[in-house]
């Protein structure tokens, strides 16, 4: 365990670390001790006064070049771009991605990272050679071992200090701590009926500055920080990113851009970025990266479609691994065993919601650096003996499939093709004659129509799978308005409770909501009551059962959706195969989870 007294703000505080994490108190006090887990620890650097350019490599700091307790640093761009003679050759490369984050410059066999495009081109022209956009990924060529449990390439940590050396304080030494904390309830996100169990809060980053009179000791807790960093369980050290530039209002690349490359740049996370093209690249990416060594996930960037063809492609790799058939609908699906990371950049992002409570791309980042861990359910959608679709999210039929229908004919008009074809369909009021056939809920203390949502820790998702066999099946038939599988909540800014407020994303289960025939002046209603009310479900009357397995028949072959695609069969099976899905959450976080006598950023701000 590390202690030493550091100055912040012209105060000295007690600080501690050990491997749970980061503990400081002021040191004339031992009230108010304040803990930063080791898993919300992002990023460290250290900083001097006056340089740009201070900040050492972990290569430098883990196998240091001399006897001596400093370590060497970077020498300005300006100096290795002018007398490069006078500076021993840079051979490490940092993580880029296909951004405008980072830039990279040789010249005369020097390597330049990190540099701001201002220093990179100047007026009298561009100096190079420059990257192409479509560059990936860059490794440093003899990266060290800093994790003896799970030996990897790491990315580079190098000239962070740009951005911190305007804390340093006279001639002090600093060290700048970045960790993740939830914002403050004024900034919360209300899910539920209200109560203050069910605010969900949202991630963010803060960065804490510790001044010291010795840069030894600085360094010796840059080097300790960095390794409880990187071997914190379960935190990824290489990701492959797949972004739809395509989805909702087409700013997938900018949200990856702005959002999240600067974060999993700064936690030392190495990042693979592939853009989609068409429909089914997502598919075929995913499956790629499964078989690639030492993935440890895959970020989605994109609306709900994108990450069922994600999750499609996972699949496909780990039935093909373990010998088995995604066609067949009995046999047991194997666990994901590489985890899937969701950032909100779709129309609706009802996954993002269902997962998080929120959409906000920073908590769904830090999530994933953080190492976030949890299995949710998958559903089979199965025709003719053959997987049709695997289902993340919800099937529609009705009203909502229609929408979709009418709504891909009117692409050219943009986002308000969705107004436009929602619009008309609920004027036409048209309904469609189903048929049901499904196996009654084994857990009798679940429901659609319960008040408690799931969240992170939930009792019933975490609990033992009932016995199915015991289930009677249930048959019902009739004209319906729309009809809707659920997988989860369904929550987006149409529907603030959402469709199925009640719905679990691990337990087994899939919520079938039947909406009947209706004038349409009883719709309307419905529509406002689903939109203002937790407990619509019983004010609009509408029909809901939780099952394992929903059987389909329709008189006329109507259109499927199928996470925001459309599917056609005139019948077909829906089977839900329990916790198969790993994801980068912890699920719904409600402040009734957290305590807020130790939240950090009470501390100091």
């Amino acid at each position: 365990m590390l202690e030493n007294c550091f100055s912040v703000k012209g105060r000295a505080y007690l600080v501690q670390l050990d491997h749970t994490g980061l503990s400081w108190h002021l040191a004339d006090s031992t009230l108010d001790v304040y803990h930063v887990p080791a898993h919300q620890l992002l990023s460290c650097w250290n900083c001097v006064k006056g340089c740009v350019d201070c900040c050492p490599s972990l290569a430098d700091v883990f196998h240091p070049t001399s006897n001596e307790s400093k370590t060497y640093s970077e020498p300005s761009t300006t100096d290795l771009l002018n007398n490069h003679e006078q500076h021993p050759t840079v051979t490490s490369y940092a993580a880029v991605s296909a951004t405008d984050v980072d830039v990279f410059v040789t010249k005369n066999g020097h390597a330049i990272t990190n540099a701001s495009p201002k220093q990179i081109f100047p007026k009298s022209g561009q100096i190079g050679p420059i990257p192409s956009p479509k560059t990936s990924i860059a490794f440093e060529e003899n990266a060290p071992d800093l994790s003896s449990k799970r030996p990897r390439l790491r990315a580079q940590i190098k000239n962070l200090s740009l951005i911190s050396c305007k804390h340093s304080k006279k001639d002090k030494h600093a060290l700048a701590i970045e960790i993740c904390e939830r914002v403050l309830p004024s900034s919360s996100i209300r899910c539920g009926s209200g109560s203050a169990s069910e605010v969900v809060r949202d991630w963010q980053t803060r960065v804490i500055v510790f001044n010291h009179d010795y840069r030894d000791v600085v360094l010796t807790w840059y080097r300790a920080l960095w390794k409880i960093i990187l071997d914190v369980p379960k935190r990824p050290c290489r990701l492959v990113a797949i972004v739809n530039p395509f989805g909702g209002k087409k700013t997938g690349a900018d949200i990856y851009a702005r959002r999240v490359a600067p974060l999993l740049r700064r936690a030392a996370i190495a990042v693979t970025v592939a853009m989609t093209t068409h429909l089914g690249h997502a598919e075929s990416l995913a499956e790629e990266a499964a078989n690639t060594p030492d993935v440890d996930g895959v970020v989605v960037v994109s609306g709900d479609g994108v990450v069922a063809e994600v999750a499609l492609g996972l699949f496909k790799y780990a039935t093909h691994k373990h010998g088995g058939n995604l066609d067949d609908m009995s046999a047991t699906v194997p666990k994901s065993t590489i985890r899937i990371g969701f950032i909100a950049g779709g129309s609706t992002n009802a996954y993002a919601f269902a997962l998080n409570g929120s959409d906000c791309p920073t908590t769904s980042t830090l999530q994933i650096i953080m190492g976030a861990e949890r299995f949710v359910d998958i559903a089979g959608v199965y025709s003719e003996n053959r997987l049709l679709h695997l289902s993340v999210t919800a099937i529609h039929l009705g009203f909502v499939s229609r929408t979709m229908e009418n709504s891909i004919k009117l692409r050219a008009l943009g986002p308000i093709r969705d107004v436009i074809s929602g619009t008309k369909e609920l004027i036409l009021n048209r309904s469609d004659s189903y048929s049901f056939r499904f196996l009654g809920n084994a857990n009798q203390e679940s429901s659609p129509y319960d008040e408690d949502f799931c969240h992170a820790g939930c009792v019933t998702c975490n609990s033992d799978s009932p016995d199915q066999a015991a289930s009677a099946w249930i048959e019902t038939q009739g004209d319906y308005h729309s009809v809707t599988a659920a997988l989860n909540t369904l929550e987006c800014r149409y529907c603030k409770y959402g469709l199925s407020p009640a719905c679990h994303i691990g337990d087994g289960t899939a919520d079938l909501l039947l909406n009947y025939k209706a004038p349409l002046i009883t719709v309307l209603k419905r529509f406002v009551t689903m939109s203002s009310f937790k407990d619509h479900l019983r004010r609009n009357k509408v029909d809901a059962f939780r099952s394992s397995e929903i059987h389909f028949k329709m008189d006329a072959l109507t259109p499927i959706n199928c996470d925001g695609e459309l599917r056609h069969s005139a019948e077909f099976i829906m089977k839900v195969h329990r916790q198969r899905l790993g994801v980068f959450s912890w699920g719904r976080e409600p402040v009734s989870s957290i305590d807020l006598s130790r939240v950090s950023n009470k501390f100091i701000y």
